[in-house]
């Protein structure tokens, strides 16, 4: 880690916080940026919040969690937005109680749900990567993209009835959405 910081004994202790949390803060943004941008983007982002409040760093955890929510802000200012629609949906993987003719037939392809997800709006895109994607609370998404829950909730179900349109699903349910939404890791 090259942050630099200045000799006295405050910045020492932020230093050593820091430095025990970088590891974290860099597997975080591992989820969100490209392998070999990760610790950049962690040591920017720590050195950003900790100019801005040094309280912070002795809240190593709220420090984490503010880090995050600003790499998912950014992740969807359009940064990597061809990243986000490589959702990857095999028939197989889905429970079989879900695996009825009209969903197997309308599962088709990957590319479907990929076409599906870039015909809504990146609000509703947001919130259902979040949602479904990432296992994010109704409460944590709300958080991290800096909206009301009632709005989170009125996306993810203008997102489900349109996702739901365009493949053709007979029902739209929170375990159909999720299990569409996983990808590979």
């Amino acid at each position: 880690m090259s942050l630099r910081w200045t000799e006295d004994e405050e910045d020492e202790h932020i230093a050593r916080v820091v430095h025990d949390k970088y590891e974290d803060v860099v597997e975080c943004m591992r989820r969100w940026v490209r392998e070999p941008d990760a610790e950049e983007v962690a040591e920017a982002s720590l050195a950003v919040f900790l100019a801005r409040d040094l309280e912070l760093a002795r809240t190593p955890d709220r420090l984490l969690w503010i880090v995050v929510c600003d790499e998912v802000r950014r992740y969807y200012e359009g940064r990597c937005r061809e990243v986000f629609v490589r959702c990857v949906v095999d028939v197989l993987d889905l429970p079989v109680a879900m695996m009825d003719a009209d969903m197997v037939a309308s599962l088709g392809s990957a590319r479907e749900l990929d076409a599906a997800l870039l015909g809504l709006p990146l609000r509703q895109m947001m919130a259902f990567d979040l949602r479904y994607v990432l296992d994010f609370s109704l409460d944590d998404a709300a958080s991290a993209l800096g909206r009301s829950l009632a709005g989170i909730k009125r996306d993810l179900d203008a997102a489900g009835k349109w996702i739901t349109k365009a493949l053709g699903l007979v029902e739209r349910d929170e375990t159909t959405l999720r299990a569409l939404a996983k990808r590979e890791r």
